[in-house]
């Protein structure tokens, strides 16, 4: 059997900390990649102490890239600038480096509870899906519904006080950012300031919702994703 072509992933999920979503690329990726998810803790943890636990999981020999999507890009990051056997590369995927939400963040963090409470599916599928993805947007409320509230307000708050730019700046390894076309939720400024931030980190935008590793994922692996791995060395 053939070695994989592509070096070992460490994929990091969004606000949800699992690997539920990771489904479609993981089966694109079988046979060209060994990848494994990492997930977060349970616990109410700043960015910094979710970083830490992360860091422990990295491999420490070997070649391996990182993939990161929302709320896990800030963690690869960080994990990455700690890393004392670090990855030879990044592909970040509809995140951020600095608060995301700085208009709406504070209202979001106040009537989170209530918003939840009301089971809003539809505003789920309308912010993060492609129209008619019921199944997905009902899966993602069940996901982090099912986070106990401190654990969710923590990491909400998190997102709202990020800055990892300063460990951004430091990374010297190849990074690829996957910007949607169609996000209604992160804004297009993120990927500008990480461009702009990053020492090494191109921009390749992809026409599809802030889910973006969750549509036409053999296509985005053959497509976007591999070619840039190869290039690692």
């Amino acid at each position: 059997m053939s070695e994989p072509a592509l070096p070992r992933l460490i994929l990091f999920p969004g606000l949800s900390g699992g690997e539920t979503f990771f489904e479609p690329l993981i089966s694109a990726l079988r046979g060209k990649a060994d990848a494994s998810v990492v997930t977060y803790p349970a616990d109410p943890l700043s960015f910094d102490a979710l970083a830490d636990h992360v860091v422990a999981l990295l491999p420490q020999k070997g070649p391996y890239a990182i993939i990161a999507e929302s709320f896990g890009g800030p963690l690869a990051v960080l994990a990455a600038s700690r890393a004392a056997h670090k990855p030879m590369g990044l592909v970040l995927a509809a995140t951020f480096a600095t608060n995301p939400l700085p208009l709406m963040g504070m209202i979001l963090k106040t009537a989170l509870p209530g918003f939840l409470a009301s089971k809003p599916v539809p505003v789920i599928e309308a912010m993060l899906l492609r129209s008619g993805d019921h199944m997905t947007a009902l899966h993602i409320f069940e996901a982090v519904s099912a986070l106990p509230q401190d654990v969710l307000m923590s990491r909400l708050n998190a997102a709202l006080k990020c800055d990892i730019r300063k460990s951004l700046a430091a990374l010297d390894m190849p990074m690829l950012y996957l910007q949607r076309t169609k996000d209604k939720l992160m804004p297009a400024a993120q990927a500008v300031l990480m461009q702009k931030t990053a020492k090494n980190l191109r921009v390749i935008k992809v026409d599809r919702p802030h889910f973006v590793l969750q549509y036409e994922a053999e296509a985005l692996v053959a497509d976007v994703i591999a070619p840039f791995l190869k290039t690692l060395k």
